[in-house]
């Protein structure tokens, strides 16, 4: 509808679809208006990221992202 949410509570889990990973959490905050939080990728290849939204009086919802390629400088 357009409308910003800002009570939400979101959780992360970073993971290499084709490896075994250890748990890759980071911590996701509202601030200056926008949801923000620090990613550390491990390695180089694809990546998937799952976010899980939670609102309250709501069922909570899940958003995978794929990442196709992650470049290590």
């Amino acid at each position: 509808s357009g409308e910003i949410i800002d009570d939400a509570s979101l959780a992360l889990s970073l993971t290499m679809p084709f490896m075994p990973m250890p748990p890759n959490k980071p911590k996701v905050v509202w601030n200056e208006g926008a949801y923000r939080g620090i990613a550390v990728f491990t390695m180089a290849g694809a990546w998937q990221v799952n976010v899980e939204i939670e609102r309250p009086d709501t069922e909570k919802e899940t958003t995978v992202f794929d990442i196709e390629m992650v470049i290590m400088k």
